[in-house]
């Protein structure tokens, strides 16, 4: 007892042993102009004018004049697109577009129900929409969300296609599209409404960027497994093909190369392994040459960030993708770093640590987009776990 309170009584006078967030037991709130409460306790002063969106805001794109600023709102249970435009010098209005809401009744657009991360401006008045589960990207009306047309991925030999994030060759009139669940680039030809080609990435491609001259497209791929249906699966008979508990533990040889297992309905099948979490496949950059869109060639992959081990359990999570005419910079969400690739040869140039004094061994910044500025050679990062912009003189 005596060494348990002595214990005790060392812990209370070591400095920095109570800890409590910075708001105290305040409710969380947002007050525009002043220092607003953050859900996690958390105080933030925003630096600029803000402009309300819709809830999960998930993906921005900005029209080519500046002037209109579109963001995709994933949520919860509300799925929205918040347009920001410029009504007149220091004047801007913001309007929302409901997707349900919009030409109801019609048969194809009663799964236009949700939107992902993908958007990107054809011209100053349209916009292409990824609608994610439903494999489809929208052209809307930029300014009431009306239907202009719809590019489907579902087509030829894909099935269950998710689209996902987007980038546009104004000058080629080529849309870029990446399929998460199938982990493909899809590319069409906007001008002849044309799915052209397709050419898989890697394990979860999450981001893409177009070079300045058109010629590749980088696409980061996310994941740490190649995931596979279980033989004989049926989605309408899961009570029957599917599993019972987990096959197997990860990390272990099983998860890896796979594994015999007794499904709902007792009968064995086969469960296959997940590969290696290291595979070049996975938490990595792929060069995809696109000079050529009929016939895009995957030039190789960049692994960013650290392998998967001791130091980064979770793998790297290149989330975000930036590319100038000689650079290609990566953030490692996981990582809390940006690797900075070769535009052309894909060899590391950089690895830039985020860190924050006193706390470098911790983890949690978590940088996710990007934008440069040319005139100061300044890369600005969005890290989403500190609600914060990270500014980096590369």
């Amino acid at each position: 007892m005596g060494r348990l309170l002595a214990f005790l009584v060392a812990a209370s006078v070591l400095p920095g042993a109570d800890y409590q967030a910075p708001a105290g037991v305040r409710p969380a709130q947002r007050r525009p102009g002043a220092a607003s409460v953050l859900p996690g306790g958390r105080l933030i002063s925003p630096v600029g004018r803000q402009f309300t969106t819709g809830p999960g805001t998930f993906g921005m794109a900005v029209s080519p004049s500046g002037k209109t600023v579109i963001t995709a709102d994933g949520g919860p249970r509300l799925f929205s697109l918040t347009l920001l435009s410029q009504a007149a010098p220091n004047k801007w209005q913001t309007d929302s577009i409901v997707p349900y809401k919009i030409e109801k009744g019609e048969y194809d657009d009663s799964d236009w129900l949700s939107v992902f991360m993908g958007v990107a401006f054809e011209d100053e008045r349209s916009v292409f929409v990824s609608e994610g589960n439903t494999g489809v990207i929208r052209l809307i009306d930029a300014r009431n969300g009306k239907k202009k047309q719809l590019f489907h991925l579902n087509q030829g030999e894909w099935r269950d296609s998710f689209s996902g994030d987007l980038a546009y060759d104004h000058k080629r009139e080529l849309l870029y599209v990446v399929d998460q669940a199938n982990f493909r680039l899809a590319i069409f030809d906007t001008k002849r409404k044309k799915l052209m080609s397709s050419v898989r990435v890697g394990r979860l491609p999450f981001a893409v960027a177009l070079s300045p001259d058109g010629k590749r497209v980088y696409v980061t791929n996310t994941g740490m497994f190649d995931y596979r249906p279980i033989s004989g699966a049926d989605t309408r008979e899961t009570a029957a093909t599917g599993l019972p508990f987990p096959a197997f533990a990860f990390p272990s040889t099983e998860a890896a190369q796979g594994i015999e297992a007794k499904n709902r309905a007792g009968e064995t099948v086969r469960v296959p392994g997940l590969g290696d979490p290291n595979a070049q496949e996975a938490n990595s950059v792929a060069f995809v040459n696109v000079e050529e869109p009929a016939k895009p060639k995957l030039e190789g992959y960049a692994r960013t960030g650290a392998l998967f081990g001791s130091l980064s359990l979770g793998g790297s999570a290149p989330s975000g993708v930036l590319a100038t005419p000689d650079r290609v910079y990566v953030s490692n969400a996981h990582n809390d770093s940006i690797t900075v690739l070769h535009a052309q040869n894909r060899q590391p140039i950089a690895e830039i640590a985020l860190r924050i004094p006193g706390l470098e061994n911790l983890r949690g910044i978590m940088p996710v987009g990007m934008a440069f500025h040319e005139g100061t050679g300044w890369l600005l990062v969005a890290e989403a776990g500190m609600n914060a912009i990270g500014i980096i003189d590369t």
